[in-house]
């Protein structure tokens, strides 16, 4: 989309804290769920997730721990990129 900011955040991703911007890490971390400045437990606070977990944390804890997705499928679907297929496997 034309005037939306957009950063690479699979570049320097070891080195996320050092290296990137404020503004790169809390956008990789909105919206990708990595760099994520918090250490997210999704165990914590499940039974209340929607209340009380941030955006970010309900997108982190979607996509790793398959837990918080309520709400979230057009988001996921949009910022997950497809699984890669091993033709020899």
């Amino acid at each position: 989309m034309p005037g939306q900011i957009t950063f690479h955040c699979d570049v320097d991703l070891q080195n996320a804290n050092a290296a990137w911007s404020r503004e790169k890490r809390e956008w990789c971390c909105e919206n990708l769920g990595i760099a994520c400045e918090e250490d997210f437990h999704c165990d914590v606070a499940l039974r209340n997730y929607e209340r009380a977990w941030s955006l970010a944390k309900k997108k982190f804890c979607c996509k790793t721990a398959g837990v918080a997705c309520k709400g979230l499928e057009d988001e996921i679907f949009l910022t997950t990129k497809a699984p890669q297929v091993d033709p020899g496997a």
